[in-house]
């Protein structure tokens, strides 16, 4: 028996991971690998439910963070910690059955290696080594520049959402602080890197890349998967373009329902007209590079074959992005 934990950080197509291996979960079982059902019931309100989320694996940091909606709505009578405890039973009643059966289970989670979690992923590993400590982790990091620019256009799409955080001369990855969590609890020898771009990925694609990852562990293949389809892909440049305006225009008068229906439609607009992503300044390029280069070259240095991929850039002077710099009237026409 052996457990793959795939840790999602943050864009690097965990929705296309979750999304396959769930379609997918009568034939993967049929092959000697488990992935749990352990996602509650989508929200009747909700616009584009998202199939294959271990989102019940919050059970284990449930009393470090306020539950999300879509977990508040399993509990039903808001007692956390019975249903809590029940989820652990569930947890620990499906490695007991892979066990026996000689199962390879996989587990899957956007919340791992957020370092508030850090004591809830204890908790979770302790339960996994109640039945085998034959463990690996996969995570997936992405540039810090395709990350900013996955993030602006995420964000962008959520009218009601500030953007300042996302000012260009303040933010920072939070990638070396999720890789180190997990290498600290999980342990480094458990933890593999790799590289979410599309000329380092297996075939150039993420979940092929995750089956060849599954393929060296376990010296066996997946079976042939079903594509989802649901790939949670950011919207395109012109579809940001019309967010903008409805943010200036009718974000006081639009609720979430709405925005989300808005951004959907926007979605499949950006699928079925193929249009340019969004194109950053320079100068924004420079800044987060400068900012991030350091932390972003330590996590390549436990990602094989990382070389090409690492930032050789100068410092730049955050005076670059001052208010009377041409790069920052750009954020502010966004803003």
């Amino acid at each position: 028996m052996r457990v793959i934990i795939h840790a999602g950080l943050p864009k690097t197509g965990s929705t296309a991971i979750q999304s396959t291996l769930a379609l997918n979960r009568e034939k993967l079982a049929q092959a000697g690998f488990v992935y749990p059902d352990l996602n509650p019931p989508p929200l009747e309100t909700s616009f584009l439910p998202t199939p294959g989320k271990h989102v019940k694996l919050a059970a284990f940091w449930s009393d470090r963070i306020t539950l999300s909606h879509r977990v508040a709505r399993e509990i039903h009578d808001g007692d956390v910690e019975t249903w809590s405890s029940a989820v652990k039973l569930e947890v620990a009643d499906i490695l007991s059955t892979a066990r026996a059966c000689g199962d390879t289970v996989i587990f899957s989670s956007e919340a791992l290696g957020r370092p508030e979690l850090s004591h809830g992923l204890g908790n979770f590993l302790s339960t996994i080594n109640r039945f085998t400590d034959n463990i690996h982790l996969l995570g997936y990091v992405r540039h810090p520049v395709d990350l900013y620019t996955s993030s602006l256009q995420q964000r962008i799409r959520l009218l009601g959402r500030s953007l300042e955080r996302l000012r260009p001369s303040r933010w920072r990855s939070p990638q070396e602080v999720r890789v180190n969590t997990l290498r600290n609890r999980f342990g480094a020898d458990r933890l593999t890197v790799r590289i979410y771009a599309r000329e380092a990925l297996i075939g150039h694609d993420i979940v092929a890349d995750f089956g060849e990852f599954v393929q060296r562990i376990c010296g066996r293949s997946l079976p042939v998967l079903e594509p989802s389809h649901n790939d949670n892909a950011s919207v395109s440049a012109p579809a940001c373009a019309i967010l903008t305006m409805l943010r200036r225009i009718l974000v006081p008068g639009l609720d979430d329902l709405e925005q989300n229906k808005t951004a959907q439609l926007l979605r499949l607009y950006s699928s079925q007209h193929p249009a340019p992503r969004l194109q950053l300044p320079l100068a924004w390029k420079a800044a987060i590079e400068a900012r991030n280069g350091a932390s972003w070259n330590r996590i390549l240095e436990s990602a094989p074959d990382a070389v090409a991929f690492r930032i050789h850039a100068a410092k730049v002077p955050m005076s670059m992005m001052s208010s009377n710099h041409g790069s920052c009237l750009t954020w502010t026409r966004i803003t």
